[in-house]
């Protein structure tokens, strides 16, 4: 089983490596698009990749985690799935015009209809696959394993948003590199984490003392998508910081209970171990 996962995951992350590659050295940008694709990346990595990657790496000390099981994620995450959930939700929401009749509905809402089960399903899937591959015991893995399959989703979704604003000239790259923080700290990253951290504590710890917010955060992160994608979310300044606020504060509970947590014995899938 565990060779035939290696396997599969292998191929689908080369397979996604590829085709990423292909459309890459594909582009023809002038030099002047290169250095501004090289500035909107580097924002990305600013904003959002680098205080993540800082914070990650301190609590894999403190939980004696391998760093190397997070990379591994970030890497999945971002060649191994995200060509993948861009045909699902491609293919999905097609058949969902041709299911619904008022096109209006579906023009407005399938971004939040598709797209939020598809991602999540494909990110949780892959981090499942990398906690069992890498034998994860603690919690604290698999909210980092995540944690690293949501943030590598996001920056290839990001990378992917500014490469649009070059194929289209409808909008400037640097300004769509921008527009796209306004939803980072709150997004793929974070929705995975919890989502991760989530089925772990109600499918794959044996403690049958289950806290009562994993329900809450098995959810959250759906929700969390479906109202990122709606048109609610479009030109509300307002709501998007008060989704971020809340998320920060469902998502510390998690952390509260995972990190600071006294009751430590809780927090493995059963048995006493260390590491991950």
């Amino acid at each position: 089983m565990r060779k035939l996962l290696i396997f599969l995951l292998g191929l689908l992350c080369f397979g996604g490596f590829m085709w990423e590659s292909f459309i890459f050295f594909s582009l023809n940008l002038s030099a002047k698009q290169w250095q501004t694709l090289a500035v909107a990346i580097l924002i990305f990595m600013l904003a959002y990749f680098v205080p993540l990657v800082v914070l990650v790496s301190y609590f894999s000390k403190k939980e004696k985690l391998k760093l190397s099981h997070f990379w591994l994620s970030v890497f999945a995450g971002a060649v191994g799935i995200s060509s993948l959930s861009g045909i699902l939700n491609h293919w999905l929401t097609n058949v969902l015009k041709a299911v619904i009749s008022n096109q209006s509905f579906v023009s407005s809402w399938g971004g939040s209809i598709v797209p939020p089960f598809v991602e999540e399903g494909l990110k949780l899937l892959i981090a499942l696959v990398i906690a069992y591959l890498v034998r994860a015991k603690k919690l604290s893995a698999y909210i980092l394993i995540g944690l690293g399959v949501g943030l590598g989703f996001q920056l290839s979704e990001d990378y992917t948003y500014v490469i649009g604003a070059f194929i289209d000239k409808a909008e400037n790259p640097l300004l769509q590199a921008f527009l796209r923080l306004e939803t980072a700290f709150a997004s793929h990253w974070l929705m995975t984490a919890m989502l991760c951290g989530a089925c772990c504590i109600l499918f794959v710890q044996k403690s049958k003392l289950k806290p009562r917010l994993s329900y809450l955060w098995l959810v959250y992160p759906l929700i969390l998508h479906v109202l990122w994608n709606s048109p609610w979310i479009d030109n509300n300044t307002v709501m998007k910081v008060s989704l971020t606020i809340a998320s920060w504060l469902v998502f510390g509970t998690l952390c509260r209970y995972v990190f600071f947590s006294k009751s430590r014995e809780n927090l493995t899938t059963g048995a006493l171990t260390k590491g991950s």
